[in-house]
């Protein structure tokens, strides 16, 4: 009999134990899922941008991804929630012949959700200077344009029929098969073409340490002296050929690293066009002298 109270402690504990575990299992599974979202848009993002260079990087356990990942959806989820705000707002109004309003709104709207981010992100991108501003700004305006009208044509086609869930149930089968596959091809080539926009036009002048893919102007100095067959790379070589550079390094392994020659803006797209990329081995690199650092820092890469 006295063994009771004993069995009913020990049970009631392991059930207070698995409602914890849970509870906190039902904490972390929410913030888990969205890491690994994140993880997914940074991988994506970093590797269309890599993609201009002819270059892709599969080194899947690199923390920048999250970070990249975050930094997007900061950027482009706040300019769709102003823009799809004041849309509505302008929508409302024409129909209740406001017109004067709905064009105040979607105006203030559209430069809102292009503006503000875009200058936020200038601010990010360090472009103080007139001569630097402008084109940089340009750049990140034409993410956010794109993402204005990708949002205003699914605004527009989800105003077509079927509109609602009661039309949709009575399409048949086939019907609805081919609808939900429209829909999924239309957002998921939307997806990659934002994405895309902000790979190319804002991602590479956004620092690292932010998420951004701002590359840096290194020179090489390498453990033995460049043979002849370094001039056919077209890069800049020292006198004494035990230099290279300045030259963009674009990313860096345990095997190699990745460089290219500094990329050539034209104007007035805000769009630069990149260079081919070289690959070299480590062993071939004594150091990383980083020339855009105030004072240069220099960090000393064993040969393996």
């Amino acid at each position: 009999m006295t063994a009771l109270p004993t069995q009913r402690g020990q049970n009631s504990g392991a059930s207070a134990l698995g409602q914890s575990i849970s509870l906190f299992g039902s904490i972390v599974q929410p913030f888990v899922s969205a890491l690994g979202v994140l993880y997914i848009f940074g991988l994506l993002l970093i590797n269309i941008d890599l993609a201009r260079y002819r270059v892709v990087n599969l080194d899947l356990a690199r923390p920048e991804y999250v970070l990249a990942g975050l930094l997007w959806v900061l950027a482009i989820v706040p300019s769709g929630v102003i823009w799809l705000a004041c849309l509505h707002s302008a929508r409302e109004r024409t129909r209740r012949r406001e017109f004067g309003l709905g064009i105040v709104f979607a105006v203030l709207g559209l430069f809102t959700a292009i503006s503000f981010p875009a200058g936020m992100l200038t601010a990010f991108s360090g472009a103080s200077a007139a001569g630097v501003f402008w084109p940089i700004f340009l750049s990140h305006v034409t993410t956010f344009v794109v993402n204005v009208g990708l949002l205003s044509i699914a605004v527009a086609v989800g105003g077509l029929p079927p509109t609602s869930t009661a039309e949709i149930a009575q399409l048949d089968r086939s019907a609805r098969l081919l609808l939900g596959a429209v829909l999924a091809l239309g957002m998921t080539v939307a997806f990659v073409v934002l994405l895309g926009a902000y790979a190319t036009f804002s991602y590479p002048y956004l620092p690292k340490m932010m998420g951004g893919g701002r590359k840096p102007f290194v020179e090489l100095m390498l453990s033995s002296s460049a043979t002849k067959q370094w001039d056919a790379l077209n890069i800049p070589i020292s006198p004494d050929r035990m230099t290279v550079g300045p030259l963009v390094l674009l990313f860096e392994s345990q095997q190699v690293l990745v460089v290219t020659q500094r990329t050539a803006r034209v104007w007035p797209i805000p769009l630069e066009l990149p260079r081919p990329a070289i690959a070299l081995e480590r062993g071939r690199v004594a150091a990383v002298i980083y020339t855009d650092a105030a004072p240069p820092s220099i960090i000393i890469k064993a040969a393996p």
